[in-house]
């Protein structure tokens, strides 16, 4: 099976333009019946009238059904068109309960929008407390206007409340490490991460999330906030690739490929390309093809059987 996968990607080492054409959306809808991709993709068609009709009850009808999967951007998609009135009746409760699944899965967005219904009593009863520990929260994951709404705290609230709020923040982070989400926004040599953020991630890595071990990862490759290693870097990716983020395999690949930081091994680059192209990631493909090229039949056969051993232990790495 993973012989077919691997040589049918060779194949077909194309990416999809999800320009939204006529023909796109007819795709869409042909694979609408078991993906949820497809089904927030037609929901993002109807609403804006993309190669089809603009149809608001269409979208809407759309975006719930992509909303069982439970992704927080789908959430986070219905919980607009509740709270707008889009395709169906406003309803500010159900949009605050959308906005909630969406940010306790890390959807920097809603993070914000609950803590603003939690001060303004929108959809929710009003907690002004609880709406700034949230906006704590995004202000933490790189809310742009987190900087100025930190600084504009001590105007308005007593040094205690403000002191709680960010407390409590850290405490959700700690409990919830999906809190983080994919908010990371990689640090310059200007602006290195914090001792305490690095640390968040890390607790957050070493309990399994996914994204922190990415980051992690990311810390270890470029020497953001740590020191540069190349073995911890590619440690922190293979186990985040292992539960498929195709992000950390191709960043693996590039690392095997090229020797960064770990002896080089174009097999095993070969194998983590494969994964990162089963993904989607741009740029995997080009690396497949170049490897395709370069590797023996003999080379090729390992990383297959490499893949097929690691893909039985960790079937979530191919899956979804």
């Amino acid at each position: 099976m993973l012989r077919f996968l691997f040589l049918t990607l060779l194949l077909c080492i194309q990416f999809s333009v999800f320009g939204r054409s006529p023909e796109q959306v007819a795709e869409w809808l042909e694979e609408s019946s078991w993906s949820t991709e497809a089904q927030y993709n037609l929901g993002v068609a109807y609403m804006g009238g993309d190669g089809v009709p603009t149809n608001k009850p269409e979208a809407f009808k759309w975006f719930k059904k992509a909303v069982e999967e439970g992704s927080a951007e789908n959430y986070w998609r219905l919980g607009i068109c509740y709270d707008g009135g889009q395709g169906v009746a406003k309803n500010p409760e159900e949009a605050f309960k959308c906005f909630e699944k969406a940010a306790n899965k890390g959807h920097l967005a809603s993070q914000v929008r609950i803590g603003l219904s939690y001060i303004e009593g929108k959809g929710v009863e009003e907690d002004e407390p609880e709406g700034y520990t949230w906006l704590f929260i995004a202000a933490f994951n790189g809310w742009e206007g987190g900087e100025n709404f930190e600084k504009s705290m001590g105007e308005f609230l007593e040094a205690e409340v403000i002191k709680w709020a960010q407390q409590l923040a850290h405490q959700k982070i700690k409990a919830n490490g999906d809190l983080v989400g994919d908010n990371y926004i990689p640090p310059t040599e200007y602006s290195p991460p914090s001792e305490e953020r690095i640390a968040l991630t890390r607790e957050g890595a070493e309990r399994g999330h996914v994204d922190s071990m990415f980051l992690m990862g990311a810390l270890y490759r470029d020497g953001w906030g740590v020191k540069k290693d190349g073995e911890q870097a590619a440690l922190w990716f293979n186990l985040a690739a292992r539960q498929g983020d195709g992000s950390s395999a191709f960043y693996l690949s590039q690392m095997y490929l090229n020797g960064e930081g770990i002896e080089q091994d174009r097999v095993v680059a070969n194998v983590w390309a494969t994964v990162a192209f089963a993904k989607r990631i741009e740029g995997a493909g080009e690396i497949l093809t170049m490897l395709n090229e370069e590797l023996t039949e003999e080379e090729i056969d390992r990383s297959i059987q490499i893949l097929t051993e690691i893909n039985k232990k960790h079937p979530e790495m191919l899956g979804g």
